[in-house]
């Protein structure tokens, strides 16, 4: 887990997700943990499958039920796309 990123908090009764887009020179990551009881296990950290410096991986996440969504405003997709965002489903992430 990175210090000192800009990125943004998700909750669900499952898991805690905090978006680390400063990670990696910038590729970005999110630190996924288990929450069980009231208590946190360690940490999954996820990035892209291929991280890309100044993609800011975890700019932004939300959960909803399964699915966890994560942005990164830096990456693009063809043309004219200027963010992304990536889903996971069914957990653990």
């Amino acid at each position: 887990m990175q210090t000192g990123g800009r990125g943004s908090i998700g909750v669900n009764d499952s898991y805690l997700v905090i978006g680390e887009p400063n990670a990696g020179g910038s590729a970005g990551e999110v630190d996924i943990f288990p929450v069980d009881l009231g208590t946190f296990g360690a940490p999954l950290v996820r990035s892209e499958p291929t991280p890309v410096a100044g993609h800011n991986f975890g700019s932004t996440v939300a959960l909803f039920l399964d699915e966890l969504l994560v942005g990164a405003p830096g990456a693009s997709i063809g043309t004219g796309m200027y963010s992304a965002t990536l889903s996971f489903r069914d957990g653990p992430y």
